[in-house]
């Protein structure tokens, strides 16, 4: 992939192409009669997103030219809050492994060589009793585990959920009145053409999707923050939270839309609620080898090693690759919601390549995926094409408008192709210049 600034005007605003017929469609009600955002809203949501360029009165966006304000990067992590639930507990329980396994290898240590062995001869006699102790133990936390398994709604999957309904809600009014604090000076107003375009694509997409388990029962309240993080999220209480850098970083509604259902899904699954309860039991089961850790080890620095290497391993085996999982029931959730609310599917994994491409024009080094907690812009742009024949039947069972031509994918592959092109030309000509002087 070419490298060059000039490949910035792939991010060109394609608004043309969601007038192209009057008007962008959206559902009125729960899959069916489709409703119509007027030109006027489309055209003043348009207006809003250029970065360097300006909006021509068709709301054909003209590209950010090459010295102009630079579009924001989004974040790598485009993060859905998850609330702290057990980080106290969690410091407490080091706190008191580290202590007591401390306080008994320095016991262990000071006892007479006779007495250890002594003690050595007891577990040795003693171990068929230990081992079906501890059988015992390992038995008791299987049927745990088991009996706290329920079936995610819509998917069916199989999750672990660790925590009351009213526990957990108490956490994310905490978690809510915090970000209300945060954002309290950077709140747009109802009034603001801004605010009106998201809580439109709020509603339909809510009102869309009235049937799935969760949706009716949550009373949806937005907020858009005045901030450059390309970043939504929405709580499990329905609090939903935009950031205008969000609005600058979309190329039309649709993709807004896609990106919505997305965090809407995380919400309407309760992936926050289940990504604690699994931190939780993890937390608990790795406590039990770090008290071995603080015991065994004959130096603290010692201890202090493994246990950072511990961390380490618990963090890039279980915490990431989960998170991942999540994000990917999430997207396929996401994009059926946004089917049933007649939103152009084909938008979304766009915006996934569009991000992919700006974060190499700017040179930003591509991480392995193993390292991040989200699946990297190129495989989440690949899957989403693999769920858009199936999101797009959805689309088609609720009566919506026909979408029309041409696919915004192919839009955007033939402008990369042309993009790439112009810049091998001035290469070609160089050489043919060297050429001719020697």
């Amino acid at each position: 992939m070419l490298l060059h600034p000039k490949m910035s005007r792939i991010c060109c605003r394609l608004k043309a192409r969601a007038l192209s017929a009057g008007s962008s469609y959206l559902p009125s009600g729960v899959c069916g009669a489709p409703g119509e955002l007027v030109k006027e809203e489309i055209r003043s949501f348009c207006s809003l997103q250029i970065a360097g360029g300006k909006c021509r009165d068709n709301c054909t966006c003209s590209v950010a030219s090459r010295d102009g304000p630079e579009m924001p990067s989004y974040c790598s992590e485009m993060k859905h809050q998850q609330l702290n639930i057990s980080s106290k507990r969690k410091d407490c329980f080091r706190a008191t492994g580290y202590d007591v396994h401390r306080r008994i290898r320095k016991w262990w240590k000071a006892l007479p060589s006779n007495k250890r062995a002594l003690f050595t001869e007891y577990l040795r006699s003693n171990k068929w009793k230990l081992f079906a102790g501890l059988s015992g133990l390992g038995i008791i936390f299987i049927l745990f585990y088991f009996t706290h398994l329920e079936e995610s709604p819509v998917t069916g999957r199989s999750r672990l959920l660790l925590f009351r309904k009213e526990h957990y809600d108490v956490l994310t009014q905490l978690e809510y009145e915090g970000l209300m604090e945060e954002f309290a000076e950077n709140m747009l107003t109802e009034n603001d053409p801004r605010y009106q375009v998201v809580k439109i694509i709020i509603d339909q997409l809510i009102k869309s999707n009235r049937d799935l388990p969760g949706i009716s029962k949550m009373e949806w309240i937005l907020h858009v923050v005045e901030k450059s993080d390309i970043n939504a999220s929405v709580l499990p209480n329905g609090q939903v939270f935009v950031f205008t850098g969000l609005l600058k970083a979309v190329t039309d509604i649709h993709q807004l839309s896609c990106i919505l259902g997305h965090e809407i899904a995380h919400a309407v699954l309760e992936h926050t609620a289940e990504k604690g309860s699994v931190a939780h039991l993890l937390d608990f089961l790795l406590l039990i080898s770090l008290m071995m850790i603080w015991a065994i080890c004959p130096m603290d620095s010692l201890a202090i090693l493994g246990q950072w290497i511990q961390s380490k391993l618990k963090e890039f085996m279980f915490e990431r690759p989960y998170s991942r999982t999540l994000e990917n029931e999430a997207d396929e959730v996401g994009l059926q919601i946004a089917a049933k609310a007649c939103v152009d599917v084909r938008a979304s994994s766009v915006f996934w390549q569009q991000l992919e491409l700006l974060e190499a024009v700017k040179g930003q080094p591509q991480l392995p995926e193993w390292v991040s907690t989200h699946p990297s812009h190129g495989k989440r742009a690949k899957r989403l094409d693999r769920l858009i024949p199936e999101a797009l039947k959805i689309r088609e069972m609720c009566n919506c408008p026909a979408l029309s031509d041409p696919d915004p994918r192919l839009i955007f592959r033939q402008r990369t192709q042309h993009l790439e092109k112009s810049e091998e030309k001035p290469k070609q000509n160089v050489a043919v210049d060297v050429q001719k002087r020697t």
